[in-house]
């Protein structure tokens, strides 16, 4: 753009030396001389004119580039300026939040310094936390053990049918009871006492597999016993008569109810007829053993 402006130049001059030439030297119009200089002089003016032109629309585009640009400038600063300020601002509140957060937390370790210091009052201050710090490692430890403990307890809660393996050594043995008492009918009546009821579903577990090996049984009914004593968990009540059969039923029904059996032998009960009652709180394996604590 340089050159075109020194063109422009060259020919504003050249064009004014022309137009002097022809006024005073040239003058002669007739002359084809004159004529010739007249249209250089001309076409001169012409390229003057363009060329002015193009000076005249790139200065104009160059003014509004130059505009636009100080302005993106300025809206840049101004932006910046902007962006630095809310800077500014959002560090300052995370200094004042920071340090509403040490003060907060200076209050909540002062109980804890105190007694860190307290308990162990021969430390320096960070060795006496370091200690507490130890002690109540210790205790979340315990914590999760005794935990542990409680959700295992309370898992045994839970009523577990006998598994099968379980099961097929009661079966067994009762029907060996059953083989050997083929001559004597065998009533069971099962009691559980009312109040809970996994009591209950271990009676009428127990009434299932006496019925599946043949047993004539009735049950199980609830029933509120009213004593001074402590009533056994389990009690097997026959006929003097009837003690080997409640021996052997206590010997076959061991594998699922693990448990001491106390029996209660009285004339007053009708030969070949047993009461198992169930007194106890039942807490079951997870292959559905229960228990009576």
């Amino acid at each position: 753009m340089i050159l075109i402006k020194i063109i422009a130049i060259l020919i504003t001059t050249g064009a004014g030396l022309l137009q002097i030439g022809l006024e005073h030297k040239w003058h002669d119009k007739r002359t084809k001389k004159h004529k010739t200089i007249r249209s250089f002089l001309l076409l001169l003016m012409i390229v003057g004119f363009l060329s002015a032109s193009i000076l005249v629309v790139y200065d104009d585009r160059q003014s509004e580039l130059q505009v636009r640009t100080l302005t993106d400038l300025k809206d840049n600063a101004e932006k910046a300026t902007k962006d630095s300020e809310k800077r500014e601002l959002k560090a300052v509140e995370d200094r004042e939040r920071i340090k509403e957060e040490l003060e907060e937390l200076q209050t909540r370790i002062k109980p804890v310094i105190k007694l860190a210091t307290k308990k162990y009052p021969t430390l320096d201050i960070n060795s006496a936390l370091v200690k507490l710090a130890d002690d109540v490692q210790d205790l979340q430890k315990q914590n999760e053990e005794l935990r542990k403990i409680t959700k295992d307890l309370a898992e045994r809660d839970y009523f577990h049918p006998l598994n099968s393996m379980t099961k097929s050594i009661v079966v067994q043995r009762l029907n060996q009871i059953i083989s050997s008492a083929s001559n004597r009918e065998i009533q069971i009546t099962i009691v559980s006492e009312s109040g809970n009821t996994n009591r209950q579903k271990v009676a009428r577990q127990l009434v299932e597999i006496l019925s599946e090996c043949g047993f004539k049984t009735t049950g199980p009914s609830a029933a509120m016993t009213f004593s001074r004593g402590v009533l056994p968990a389990v009690r097997i009540a026959v006929n003097p008569a009837d003690e080997d059969i409640a021996r052997q039923l206590a010997f076959a029904l061991n594998p699922y109810l693990n448990v001491r059996f106390s029996g209660k032998a009285k004339n007053d009960n009708e030969q070949g007829k047993i009461s198992i009652a169930i007194y106890g709180d039942p807490i079951f394996s997870d292959d559905g053993v229960v228990t009576f604590p």
